[in-house]
């Protein structure tokens, strides 16, 4: 809970405005609404990362998605490609801890694809 309501300070911070969901069910009701970038933990509890990722697949999610993940480079580098292969665009990777900076730059990089997209 401590790194979704510090990610969604940081957005704010950035002059981004921002929904949280820490589970599927609340990640479905705020994926109902108009997204322009996802960001998601890769280690939520009881493979909700997973199902997360499979919904974003089953939607044809066009909009960059950037990972915040602990895990190791090689752990990540798999989801990576695995999402890719899926139809996912991943714009970023957040390492924890991360910093200001760090979701300014990811965002920079998901909104530059943004724009290119629209």
């Amino acid at each position: 809970a401590e790194m979704v309501y510090l990610a969604q300070y940081l957005l704010e911070q950035c002059g981004y405005q921002s929904d949280t969901a820490m589970d599927v069910q609340a990640f479905k009701k705020a994926y109902a609404q108009p997204q322009n970038v996802v960001m998601l933990d890769l280690t939520m509890p009881n493979g909700a990362s997973e199902e997360i990722s499979n919904i974003m697949v089953q939607h044809h999610a066009k909009h960059p998605i950037i990972f915040v993940t602990g895990m190791p480079p090689e752990e990540i580098e798999r989801r990576r490609k695995q999402a890719e292969a899926q139809g996912l665009k991943i714009a970023a990777i957040l390492h924890k801890p991360f910093w200001i900076e760090d979701v300014a730059s990811a965002m920079t990089i998901a909104m530059t694809l943004v724009m290119a997209e629209n």
